[in-house]
């Protein structure tokens, strides 16, 4: 449910698949990609990875809902390239293009339909990692709340449990994404989806609410399974998307160093001063992309639940949106942020966010977090983190 950052030439988008690649999953030094929620993975680049944090009771591979202070060697059975997790489930894509699940089921989240039966092979739930029966061919994963999506090397998306293109409970199977050119990378919110195409153009499906989809909402438009082209936007290099029960927003850079932004407002996602309660409109509907007044040299864009974290080519960050713990990095915390602020924090090679915190690996292999404590059960990341922090042991 996080973001998928590409980088292309779009003239010469017939290159082979290996070109579109994340560069989240370019080598930062020691570390590969950072991923979860509570529970943080860092994948290192060896494919072995670390956790730690607060899990939830049904949602990770403790099962008993026991978190760990630090981080401590995690096991799983190949080498890691990406971890990312939706509510109470996590997903692995292995360097060999296998996919895994763990956490709940319960609505198909493992690929085999609703874990119901509580079948061997279809569990209500799983502390072990299980495969999800796709292609060995995946490049890249992400997840939504109670749903997946899997980029192929050939360009199709495949998707699984209850998300952007399912309508109900009895709609979860495993199906290819119809009606979208090559992809070479996905975006998963809470229940909205994106596709970056490899030719920089940028499609859109499911809840649409507030306009996360790129149309503007209306009886016949609040929901669409088909994925629709967002207008205006070519180009793209990077994309964004996230969402809460209640709104969902997206965001994307060019190849020009802007970015914008469509969607809800509620919290000052849109990087612009009039926001929902800041005295000026609400600006819950925004269907289509605003640029962000200020950016001119983006080169990534990844999202929180309500905030933005945009890496320049200067290698620094830019961030805006809530901060309600301290995740825009500023010092502050406990409410928002409508322009971009700017983290004391330099070197960056990647940024990742995982819940309502954002992280950083350096250009030196360091990592650094900051905003929610990811740990609950005390220790040097049991409290919220208003600036960037170091994480050691991993």
């Amino acid at each position: 449910m996080k973001t998928r950052i590409i980088w292309m030439t779009v003239a010469v988008a017939s290159l082979l698949i290996s070109v579109f690649l994340p560069t989240s999953f370019a080598q930062s030094g020691p570390i590969r990609h950072i991923g979860g929620s509570d529970f943080v993975y860092i994948v290192k680049s060896d494919g072995s990875v670390s956790g730690f944090g607060t899990e939830e009771k049904y949602g990770g591979m403790r099962m008993d809902g026991r978190g760990m202070a630090t981080p401590q060697q995690l096991t799983f059975p190949g080498k890691v390239k990406q971890i990312e997790s939706g509510y109470d489930m996590h997903f692995a894509l292995l360097e060999d293009g296998t996919v895994l699940a763990w956490g709940m089921n319960d609505r198909g989240q493992f690929g085999r339909g609703p874990g119901s039966s509580r079948t061997p092979d279809n569990p209500l739930r799983s502390a072990t990692p299980m495969v999800v029966p796709l292609s060995k061919d995946v490049v890249q994963i992400d997840a939504g709340r109670y749903y997946g999506l899997a980029v192929r090397s050939n360009g199709a998306v495949v998707t699984w449990g209850e998300g952007a293109a399912s309508q109900s409970m009895a709609d979860v199977a495993m199906k290819t994404v119809d009606a979208l050119p090559p992809v070479a990378a996905v975006a998963a919110g809470g229940e909205h989806a994106l596709a970056l195409t490899r030719s920089g153009e940028v499609y859109a499906w499911g809840k649409n609410s507030n306009g996360e989809i790129g149309v503007e909402p209306s009886d016949q438009m609040r929901r669409s399974r088909t994925p629709i082209r967002v207008a205006g936007l070519s180009g793209v290099v990077s994309i964004a998307c996230e969402g809460t029960t209640s709104f969902g927003f997206s965001g994307a850079v060019k190849s020009d160093g802007s970015v914008w932004m469509w969607g809800s407002n509620q919290s000052a996602t849109m990087g612009s001063p009039s926001f929902w309660g800041n005295g000026g409109p609400a600006g819950s509907v925004n269907a289509a992309p605003q640029k962000v007044a200020g950016i001119t040299t983006a080169r990534s864009i990844v999202a929180g639940p309500g905030h933005i974290v945009v890496r320049l080519a200067d290698n620094t960050l830019r961030i805006w949106g809530h901060d309600g713990w301290g995740q825009v990095g500023i010092g502050t915390s406990g409410g928002y942020h409508p322009s971009p602020k700017k983290p004391a924090i330099t070197n960056v090679s990647a940024a990742y966010v995982a819940g309502n915190r954002s992280f950083a690996v350096k250009s030196d292999g360091t990592v650094w977090w900051w905003g929610v404590a990811p740990s609950r059960v005390g220790g040097p990341y049991g409290r919220d983190a208003k600036v960037p922090t170091q994480i050691t042991g991993f």
